[in-house]
């Protein structure tokens, strides 16, 4: 259920990041990505969803202004930022089917967080 009360039945598999914070706005609320288009934002705390959808244990915990959770096993690929692409502080870039994301882990570390949630880096 959607903070807008939408409910909206999905396949756990199609959630491939987990946010706690809008990454527009600031605000905290849980915000899921990969379901649809747009990031669906829930009041249910991140860890709650996951443990209730049963996806836990594919989720790499990483950090962009805070932190974010990304579906190993949806993971294709990494690379450094190009310059001048993110904020500073943005070490790695983690692209999945549906998420482009920044994150201030290194490319020498990220690898081993999301292989070590299913990933196949």
């Amino acid at each position: 259920m959607t903070v807008g009360g939408i409910q909206i039945t999905f396949a756990p598999k199609a959630v491939s990041a987990i946010a706690n914070h809008d990454a527009d706005t600031g605000a905290v609320v849980t915000c899921v990505y990969g379901v649809t288009a747009a990031a669906l934002k829930i009041s249910e705390p991140v860890q709650a969803f996951m443990t209730r959808v049963r996806i836990t244990k594919s989720f790499a915990q990483l950090t962009r202004r805070s932190p974010v959770w990304i579906n190993g096993p949806a993971v294709s690929s990494i690379r450094a930022p190009i310059p001048k692409e993110y904020v500073a502080g943005v070490n790695t870039v983690v692209f999945t089917d549906s998420l482009t994301q920044g994150v201030k882990e290194l490319p020498s570390d990220v690898p081993k967080a999301i292989n070590d949630h299913g990933g196949e880096l």
